[in-house]
């Protein structure tokens, strides 16, 4: 049955008054609740280090806590004062003590670990172990995360003929310690284009830092040329780079690591 317009307005004024006489002649007891809801948004916050060294491979100390390393120091605790010092240098020892876990043992006070950083360079030697430990750091307070490294090898096609190798024993014969435990390999990929070669190796198991920072295991500790590569065979390496990335993406609302990682690189291209 359709109501007119006039009849809508009287039906409701009708009902306002027998809702008002109502009203008018009962009292109540009330009470009013309310829920109010705060969002805040989660992060997801990771850096990506190395120990910092000079170009022989020997680690860098920052001798008074101001963030710039001063000396570096070889296998017998043998001192190199570097030129970016800011310390005096006749208060430098010649020669200092190392521990069992690479720290120096000051005269004075705590340890001093080695100083960290983005990158080094390094004079190769044929044979001669190089420290190099990227290591990534998931920062406090981030969210439950899934991560990887990648590691970009340039100048490929000069590096694969100087090793005699292929592809995807590159990066095994010139880092023979990887982290294969904590760090799987998940693919290789050889640019021809760009002359390079990729590895990707995920971490283990998703990471959170909900109860404070955490250093993940480094992918590996040393780097070497192997001892059987010829002058001419080194030039391969010559303004070769190591590059390694760190990356993460949160776990909550992808379906599993694939899924992860398709969208992070989806978002990246």
């Amino acid at each position: 049955m359709r109501i007119g317009k006039r009849s809508l307005i009287m039906v409701l004024s009708m009902t306002l008054a027998m809702t008002l006489s109502v009203f008018g002649t009962m009292a109540y007891l009330t009470s009013t609740a309310s829920a109010t809801n705060t969002f805040t948004v989660g992060n997801v916050l990771i850096d990506l280090d190395e120990t910092a060294v000079d170009p022989e491979g020997h680690p860098k100390y920052d001798l008074n806590g101001d963030n710039t390393p001063d000396i570096s120091v070889d296998e017998e605790g043998n001192v190199t004062v570097l030129p970016e010092s800011t310390v005096n240098k006749d208060q430098i020892p010649p020669k200092v003590e190392i521990d069992e876990n690479g720290n120096l043992v000051p005269e004075q006070g705590e340890p001093i670990p080695p100083s960290r950083n983005k990158g080094n360079q390094y004079n190769l030697v044929p044979g001669k172990e190089f420290l190099k430990d990227p290591t990534v750091t998931v920062k406090d307070g981030s969210e439950e995360s899934y991560v990887r490294m990648v590691v970009t090898i340039t100048n490929a096609a000069a590096v694969k003929k100087a090793l005699g190798c292929e592809a995807g024993d590159v990066l095994g014969v010139i880092v023979p310690d990887l982290n294969l435990t904590d760090w799987p390999l998940s693919g290789i990929v050889e640019d021809t284009t760009a002359d390079t070669i990729t590895y990707e190796f995920r971490y283990f198991e998703t990471v959170n830092g909900k109860d404070g920072e955490k250093v993940l295991p480094a992918l590996f500790e040393t780097f070497q040329v192997p001892v059987d590569v010829d002058n001419e065979g080194l030039e391969a390496f010559q303004g070769m780079q190591m590059k390694v990335e760190g990356h993460a993406i949160q776990s909550a609302a992808l379906a599993d690591e694939k899924a992860a990682w398709a969208a992070f690189d989806g978002q990246m291209n």
